[in-house]
């Protein structure tokens, strides 16, 4: 048997026969106890992400000040006037000479 054969891989078909190790996947804790089975550890998981992902507690008062800025209608504001590549590098070199 060489691997090096010219076409014949008989090292390869050799080794391709041999048993594979098996894959186990190991138990996860559930509270107290071990989850083992693919049935208890999905429950134990979809119990972990109900715990995890719940909404915020709003115990506390909404800020006026927020309430007022969202319900602002911005439709009345009038569209930004485009600019050109040179109005933008005046601007950057303005920038550069107020740093100097």
């Amino acid at each position: 048997m060489s691997p090096n054969s010219n076409g014949n891989h008989n090292l390869w078909k050799a080794t391709k026969c041999l048993p594979q190790p098996q894959q186990s996947s190991p138990p996860i804790r559930s509270g107290s106890t071990w989850a083992r089975s693919d049935q208890e550890k999905s429950q134990a998981f979809a119990t972990y992400l109900a715990n995890v992902f719940q909404p915020n507690n709003m115990d506390s008062p909404e800020d006026p000040e927020i309430d007022q800025i969202l319900g602002q209608d911005l439709q009345l504001c009038l569209p930004l006037r485009p600019t050109t590549p040179r109005e933008v590098g005046r601007e950057i070199a303005k920038m550069h000479l107020d740093l100097i």
